[in-house]
């Protein structure tokens, strides 16, 4: 009897005062239940609710499906939720809370790192989940939130001392036309043209709808995240098509606003970026009627180049693209 009750005072935890569990209670249940909201969202309508597009930027880089990624972070802090109310029941952190708390911690520090130095947009959703998490971290004493801080940090800091560069399975470097989802071809097409856009910005639809039949340019689609086939009508989507290529390339041009359009040459790259002088350069070049100015990149220099952000129709990546937002001259004739 005395050597139970020992060892259950060795796992009783350190104790804390009622009002801090119950704070841990709330936010513990309130994330679960926020997590759960969104695993309902997945599954009624295969698509996340988010308040920025670096959501479906970061959900493109997961190797398991959304669904069962958040089911995980469910069962996650629905575990911190009964053992937090254990513990407010009987006035103490239960001992393999602190530790849970860390671990998350150390979760949480790789996937911020990950958003921040390899897919390069970040998701306010995954960051509300991170901000509770810390915030229980912080909660769970002075002791726990110091080591909590430095268990997150390691990774952001090792993160940001590494290069990522796509590569193929083969060791060969990935280009461009990794990143393609469909191809719509002409005869004997002028040039070839790539778009880099998403499904959800309106700049970037009605570049798409100005696209829609034939013409005088082979066009290549590299959406930033996986896009619904009806999109685009009669384009058959590729087997090895990579979204992360699409954001690697923005990231190496130094954008990060879409749409985007490239056009590949012999002797370097040109870009335009925006929706009212995409709209104009593909008039006149691809479907005959109005000019536009381009830039020409060269090839050599691609990946240590730095443009300068023009406001003429285009969407951020990280962020929503309301019409409400749209340039009066991001769509001249649309």
């Amino acid at each position: 009897m005395t050597m139970r009750r020992s060892l259950g005072n060795a796992c009783s935890g350190q104790s804390a005062p009622r009002g801090v569990l119950t704070a841990m209670v709330a936010i513990s249940g309130l994330t679960a239940l926020f997590i759960l909201g969104q695993v309902l969202l997945l599954f009624l309508r295969e698509k996340a609710l988010c308040l920025n597009q670096g959501c479906a930027v970061v959900e493109e880089l997961l190797r398991i499906p959304p669904l069962w990624f958040n089911l995980m972070g469910a069962g996650f802090f629905l575990l911190l939720f009964l053992l937090t109310l254990t513990g407010r029941r009987r006035g103490y952190l239960p001992c393999p809370l602190p530790l849970l708390l860390l671990a998350g911690a150390a979760a949480e520090g790789v996937l911020v790192a990950y958003q921040a130095f390899v897919a390069r947009a970040f998701c306010s959703y995954c960051l509300t989940i991170c901000g509770a998490l810390l915030l229980l971290n912080l909660l769970a004493g002075r002791r726990q939130v110091v080591t909590a801080v430095a268990v997150f940090l390691v990774p952001l800091l090792l993160f940001s001392l590494l290069q990522f560069r796509p590569v193929g399975t083969a060791g060969k470097k990935v280009t461009i036309d990794n990143g393609t989802w469909g191809i719509r071809q002409c005869s004997n097409p002028e040039r070839q043209l790539y778009l880099i856009f998403s499904e959800e910005c309106p700049h970037c639809r009605r570049v798409l709808q100005l696209l829609e039949g034939c013409s005088r340019c082979e066009l290549h689609f590299n959406p930033i995240h996986a896009i619904a086939p009806d999109l685009l009508p009669g384009v058959r989507p590729e087997k090895d098509f990579d979204p992360a290529v699409n954001i690697a390339t923005l990231n190496m041009l130094g954008i990060d606003t879409i749409p985007v359009l490239i056009e590949k040459q012999p002797t370097g790259w040109k870009f335009i970026q925006g929706e009212g002088r995409i709209s104009s350069y593909l008039r006149k070049n691809c479907l005959g009627k109005e000019s536009a100015t381009m830039e020409t990149i060269p090839a050599q220099t691609l990946q240590w180049l730095e443009l300068e952000q023009k406001e003429d129709g285009e969407c951020r990546i990280e962020s929503n693209c309301d019409d409400n937002l749209i340039p009066k001259n991001g769509s001249p004739g649309l």
